[in-house]
């Protein structure tokens, strides 16, 4: 039996940002995906749709900001993996997204 990616890296801060940011994308859809699931919708189209809404850049900007707000909510070590995904220097851009969300999640 193949081993998981969880098994197989045992030191996730040994990661560059943008790896755990990739990974973490991943994760998250899997985990959104589930959850539009348990809607009880069926048709692709809508799934699709629905999954979108929480995935996308402005949404996760939304989402961090609350999070951020709430002073107990992340660990150190999850404020700490954030900021360096965060400041990731990556050369692609959020499709369908403004500029002021981007400046929020990607700053410096």
């Amino acid at each position: 039996m193949e081993k998981s990616i969880m098994e197989i890296i045992k030191d996730w801060h040994l990661l560059n940002g943008l790896t755990l940011a990739y990974m973490g994308d991943g994760i998250y859809e899997l985990y959104i995906r589930q959850h539009v699931l348990r809607t009880g919708k069926t048709k692709p189209n809508i799934l699709h749709r629905e999954a979108t809404r929480y995935v996308s850049a402005k949404a996760q900007a939304n989402l961090i900001q609350q999070m951020l707000d709430n002073e107990s909510f992340l660990t150190e070590e999850e404020l700490e993996y954030f900021k360096r995904g965060r400041n990731a220097k990556s050369h692609t851009k959020a499709k369908k997204c403004g500029c002021h969300y981007l400046s929020y999640v990607y700053r410096i």
